[in-house]
């Protein structure tokens, strides 16, 4: 399972199965959806669960998990602690045919309308950022492959009276998604340097706002490059089922919440505490 936040990150950033107006209309009245491989369609696929946390399994329609499966316990199974906290991210995804503007003030001090006039002219045009990295007289975005060359152009032309504007082309976002990853400690540092001994050049990193995911611009030709070693390195490897897990069967003790558990969970949690 995937959480309705995961799921709107990776519609957003290129896994465009469901649309996200969609999505967000169904994860609202609380239907869970099922995503399956058309080419392995007896697969259990992946299933986007509303309201893991105040939603009892009972209360989902009879092709998900059994009434007598507890949301605990799907939570474990599927690598989430009861806070919906995770120790490896969940998914990496590629959004290609991107545009990077860099845009360089021209003036030593900036004014509190640079930013202003930046976005009224991408504004003017209906130019959509996907990403944004700025400091303090430098601004670098990211524009999605959905922007219009007659409507590019002139809005450069304008953006140049601001400052010096470099545009790169045939680039791609690569976002490694996950619930809480920022709590994920060095997750960061492990994902650019999987993608520096790959050889893969990162042209602009953005975080911050988004606890969900870690993004950063590649070039096109280094997409497949970079999502297999993303997932060697950062996914294949994870150990995403909890419930034998010693140290979170500790914790969830230390914390009460072992009692909520389904019987046989106890059991294991028990005879592993002795040990």
């Amino acid at each position: 399972i995937i959480t309705p936040e995961e799921a709107a990150e990776l519609t957003y950033y290129g896994s465009e199965v469901i649309h996200p107006f969609t999505m967000e209309q169904v994860i609202r009245a609380a239907i869970p959806i099922r995503i399956k491989n058309v080419q392995n369609p007896d697969g259990a696929g992946t299933v986007i669960f509303p309201d893991l946390l105040s939603r009892p399994a009972s209360a989902v329609g009879s092709g998900e998990p059994s009434p007598s499966m507890s949301t605990p316990e799907i939570l474990l199974e599927n690598g989430y602690m009861l806070d919906l906290s995770r120790r490896h991210p969940t998914a990496v995804t590629i959004k290609d045919d991107i545009t990077v503007i860099n845009i360089h003030s021209n003036r030593k001090s900036v004014s509190h309308g640079f930013f202003a006039r930046i976005f009224s002219i991408l504004d003017k045009y209906g130019i959509t950022v996907d990403l944004i990295s700025t400091s303090e007289v430098h601004v670098s975005m990211a524009l999605s492959d959905s922007v219009v060359e007659r409507n590019l152009q002139p809005a450069i032309q304008e953006l140049s009276l601001l400052g010096a504007v470099d545009i790169l082309r045939n680039m791609a976002i690569l976002s490694l998604v996950g619930k809480q990853m920022r709590n994920m400690v060095g997750i960061a540092g492990t994902m650019f340097q999987t993608l520096a001994k790959s050889g893969v050049n990162i042209e602009m990193i953005s975080q911050g706002a988004s606890e969900i995911n870690i993004s950063c611009v590649i070039n096109n030709s280094k997409t497949s490059t970079a999502l297999r070693a993303i997932h060697d390195n950062l996914l294949s490897g994870a150990k995403n089922n909890l419930l034998q897990d010693p140290e979170v069967l500790k914790e969830l003790k230390h914390r009460g919440l072992t009692s909520s558990l389904h019987t046989t969970m106890s059991e294991i949690s028990l005879t592993s505490l002795k040990r």
